[in-house]
């Protein structure tokens, strides 16, 4: 078993940093056959989804150009959700 903690600026953002979670890794043969999620530690999901929910409808009204960075697992994808929220961001501190 092992617990792995994660900090992200995504989860910052989103109010759930750092996040915990537990793992069961199973071998066969010598070689990684499984791996369990067990427990999430740290995550509030409510507080995590009315954030994000925010950060899309923003970026959707404000920035369509980002629109569908929240899926999108690639480098590129990455970069548009650090610059979403960047933007987000800005708009939020500016009167």
């Amino acid at each position: 078993m092992a617990t792995v903690t994660i900090n992200s600026l995504k989860d910052e953002f989103s109010k759930n940093n750092p996040m915990s979670f537990r793992y069961r890794f199973h071998f066969k043969s010598g070689k990684l056959a499984k791996i369990e999620n067990l427990a999430r530690r740290n995550v509030n999901r409510k507080l995590w989804k009315k954030e994000v929910d925010s950060l899309v409808n923003g970026v959707k009204l404000n920035h369509p150009e980002f629109e569908g960075f929240i899926s999108d697992l690639a480098m590129k994808g990455t970069l548009n959700y650090m610059k979403a929220i960047a933007l987000y961001k800005n708009r939020e501190s500016t009167p």
